[in-house]
């Protein structure tokens, strides 16, 4: 297994950008521009799926009993991918609103 700074390292990463992804659609949407919003949705749930699995398999590991030492840096990893699928839906609802508005 990965060491778990790496792991907690590669969660941050991911959320970090695919959050940053979910904002620059936010933005292509206010300019109408559609298409490009989707295609940064989709890489950012390719991306915040993948920091998703790295937070499960270490939960599903504990469960099984591995036991590791706590840490803040993967409590904030944690927070950050949690806050990245919030994030995800709250930008999903803006990009519905400015649709209905441009109708």
């Amino acid at each position: 297994m990965e060491n778990l700074d790496q792991i907690a390292y590669s969660m941050i990463a991911g959320a970090g950008d695919a959050q940053a992804l979910q904002f620059k659609a936010l933005e292509d949407v206010k300019k109408a521009d559609f298409a490009a919003a989707e295609k940064k949705l989709q890489e950012a749930d390719e991306l915040l799926i993948k920091a998703h699995q790295l937070q499960t398999n270490l939960i599903k590991n504990e469960a099984n009993g591995e036991k590791h030492e706590y840490s803040v840096l993967l409590v904030h990893a944690q927070d950050y991918v949690s806050s990245t699928v919030l994030n995800k839906k709250i930008v999903e609802q803006m990009i519905d609103i400015y649709k209905e508005l441009r109708q």
